[in-house]
């Protein structure tokens, strides 16, 4: 094995050399061949398990194997045997023109450089920029007045993004030079959206306090006594509006009657709909030796009725001032309808190194050149879009350009050595480093760790449960836990200040002393010296695949009994997102990549957890960080009956009926976003006969209907709380469902199915 390595290398390098000639290549080809033939002769092929293990401490293992394709059945020569696989490193010293000196920077270094455009060309500065005048802008948020040369954008990077916001910071300069930015910018502003245009929900934080307060006084027509105690506040740590001293109001009609019900007043109902709180009202039923609180259906509904009359009426309120309305339209404009998608081409990408034998598709190119130009992505494409490929390039490409110095590719554990495998089909020079699970047995951590930090490898691949046992530092986590500490301590101030609710302030100090508990626990740790952190790995770029296992982020909400909202995270999804804080840290807005067909497939949470991931930054600027803000601007939360899962009933269920504002929300999602379906890339899979399914409908017998009922009486047992959880659950009466479904054998082996 290591003479074939030897030989390998050899040829890789000659290969990389744009100088050597066919029968040079062809040479080393013969003696590969004549090593490899020889060796399998006499050790069969390099995959076969003894041979993996023996050679299995060595780094360059991904390389040998990589040699062979095929499977345990039969394995056959790679094209490095036969074919040029490698393309050289070509050096472009001179270009006819500015445009081609522009291609060419952007493939070999990522920006702008005008000095290498100028050397490429023999022009001088200023021939280039009046040459390239609608190719290439000056940002005046980058120009740097020491350096004419710094400052220096693409048309695709600069007419792009929020251009709204970057129209008026030229307009702000009230430079001359700028001109051309701003009549460009303004043929690509987005058309403005008229208030009929806008779904407008209680509690967008985009609506000021004071409005809502205006509101309340005009719906409820609180005298003056009223409107100078019930006030609307807003408290920014809990993301919470409140209506303190509601009860002062209780004889008011409007609160009492017309906009509420003896057991929930209106301005109860009014604090629950700025908090997308579930309307829902209980009464005491004694339950033996104690009381317990159940829902009460009739004032439960009747109360509902109340909240979807007061938040019918906030939208015709809210536009029915000229001032008010063009205040909001505005605003909603600047803030959700100021982006303009851009449109990544990577046809210009030339790979040095890749595999000469493999074309990757057009949109594979595009989808590389967003990595390396757009920053954070998520990849959300389809199974065969070839998204191993696109994350090999990506990772190889923004390691040439030295936008990146030791990417890491996270992959399920059993497809660490495919992942490695394809990696090296396509860049047969690679030097990879693979983790294995003995890689973090404890004798071997301190090894492993000291071979990352140390090693200078093109890409590092790690397995999803291995990647999960790196933590980060206890200083980063102490750091994190200040931090909130710190902003809550401020919202308590905060809330003080207002003169807000005791029991609210009470909350936020009993959460406070939990946070300061944690904290101090963590300090008292004892401290091993043999633990791995990430930020000892030198790491600085991440590839996620499979991401959708990590979907399930903590989020704080005041939604409960909501279908689909799970704020309770996972513990490795929460180690993730300070890993890629931490990323963040090093290179704002870039450097993470996650990869997943499935990005969305459950409920609208996970949309909200996405972008939380990789778009913070965007969610911050417009205050919709918090999950309750996000999803007040974009759901629709609705309660309706629907069939219970056991078939025999129907039941009430609360979730996000629907999405509103979708098309701003699908523009926030596609600024780091790569969707790709079947349909868009038409991938060559099996046509359906005749174009459609063919649905076969069957009746049940009377064994199958009888188990079904079965599942009746168990999903009963189940609500009923007759039966423990670890016995039986409704997930497991679904599951049994679906065996009856497909076959009653899968249920009862002795059955006979119907006919």
């Amino acid at each position: 094995l290591c003479a074939i390595r030897s030989v390998v290398r050899s040829l890789i390098s000659v290969e990389l050399d744009e100088n050597s000639t066919e029968e040079s290549i062809k040479s080393i080809q013969n003696e590969l061949n004549d090593v490899y033939d020889n060796f399998v002769k006499k050790y069969g092929p390099i995959n076969n398990n003894a041979n993996t293990r023996a050679f299995s401490e060595d780094v360059e293992l991904p390389l040998l194997t990589s040699l062979e394709q095929g499977d345990e059945d039969k394995y056959y020569k790679a094209d490095i045997f036969t074919k040029r696989t490698i393309k050289p490193v070509l050096s472009i010293t001179t270009v006819d023109t500015s445009l081609e000196a522009l291609t060419v920077v952007l493939n070999e270094e990522g920006y702008v450089d005008l000095k290498r455009m100028m050397s490429l060309t023999g022009k001088s500065f200023d021939t280039i920029i009046e040459e390239l005048q609608g190719e290439i802008y000056l940002n005046p948020e980058r120009e740097n007045p020491d350096n004419v040369y710094e400052g220096w954008e693409t048309a695709d990077e600069y007419l792009s993004g929020d251009v709204r916001r970057k129209l008026r910071i030229a307009e702000g300069t009230q430079d001359s030079r700028f001109n051309i930015n701003i009549e460009k910018l303004k043929t690509v502003i987005p058309k403005n959206l008229e208030a009929s245009d806008i779904a407008v929900n209680l509690g967008v934080s985009w609506i000021d306090v004071e409005d809502y307060q205006k509101y309340m006084v005009e719906l409820f027509d609180l005298n003056w006594s009223e409107k100078s105690k019930c006030q609307v506040k807003y408290n920014s740590y809990l993301n919470t509006y409140f209506v303190e001293n509601k009860s002062f109001a209780g004889n008011n009609a409007n609160v009492s009657t017309t906009y509420g019900i003896p057991d929930m007043k209106g301005l109860t109902i009014y604090e629950n709909l700025l908090n997308l709180r579930e309307i829902k009202v209980t009464k005491p039923v004694d339950d033996g030796d104690k009381v317990k609180y159940v829902i009460d259906q009739k004032n439960t509904m009747a109360a509902r009725e109340k909240a979807d009359l007061i938040a019918d009426k906030f939208k015709g309120w809210l536009f029915s001032d000229p001032d008010r309305r063009e205040k909001y339209v505005k605003k909603y404009n600047e803030l959700f309808n100021a982006i303009k998608l851009r449109e990544y081409d990577g046809s210009n990408l030339t790979f040095p190194g890749m595999n000469s034998q493999i074309e990757l598709r057009p949109h594979q190119k595009d989808a590389i050149a967003r990595v390396i130009r757009g920053g954070n992505t998520l990849l959300a494409h389809c199974v065969g879009a070839g998204k191993t490929y696109e994350m090999a390039a990506s990772a190889m490409e923004l390691k040439r350009l030295k936008m990146v110095n030791k990417p890491i590719i996270v992959v399920p554990n059993h497809l660490t050595g495919q992942m490695a495998s394809e990696f090296m089909n396509l860049y047969p020079s690679a030097n990879l480093l693979v983790t294995t699970k003995r890689d973090f047995e404890k004798s071997r951590r301190r090894k492993f760790i000291s071979k990352i930090a140390t090693g200078d490898y093109d890409c590092i691949i790690m397995g999803h449960s291995q990647f999960e046992k790196i933590g980060v530092s206890r200083e980063r986590r102490q750091k994190y836990m200040e931090e909130e500490i710190e902003a809550i301590s401020a919202g308590i101030e905060e809330f003080k200040a207002i003169s807000g609710e005791r029991w609210t302030i009470k909350q936020m100090e009993s959460t406070k002393k939990k946070m300061v508990a944690a904290l101090e626990e963590l300090q008292n740790e004892d401290y091993k010296d043999d633990v791995l952190n990430f930020e000892e790995l030198g790491i600085d770029c991440m590839f996620i695949d499979e991401a959708h296992n990590y979907k399930n982020l903590n989020f704080t909400t005041k939604m409960t009994r909501v279908s689909g909202i799970n704020p309770q995270g996972s513990k490795k999804a929460s180690d993730l997102f300070l890993k890629v804080q931490y990323l963040q840290e090093l290179s704002p807005g870039r450097n993470v990549i996650f990869a997943t067909g499935t990005p969305i497939s459950n409920s609208i949470a996970e949309m909200y957890v996405m972008q939380k991931y990789l778009a913070s930054d965007i969610l911050r600027d417009r205050d919709i960080y918090a999950f309750d803000l996000w999803a007040s601007n974009f759901g629709k939360v609705e309660t309706s009956l629907e069939l219970a899962p056991e078939g025999n009933r129907y039941r009430e269920k609360t979730r996000f009926a629907k999405f509103v504002n979708t098309p701003e929300l699908i523009t926030l999602f596609r600024q780091f976003a790569d969707v790709k379906t079947p349909d868009m890339i038409k991938l060559d899979v099996p046509t359906l006969k005749n174009g459609e399914y063919t649905i076969v409908e069957s009746e049940p017998d009377n064994y199958v209907k009888e188990i079904m009922q079965t599942f009746v009486e168990r999903a009963e047992a189940i609500h009923n709380g007759s039966v423990s959880p670890d016995e039986d659950n409704m997930l497991k009466v679904c599951h049994d469902g679906k065996l009856l479904a497909m076959d009653v054998r899968l249920i009862d082996p002795d059955a006979t199915p119907a006919p």
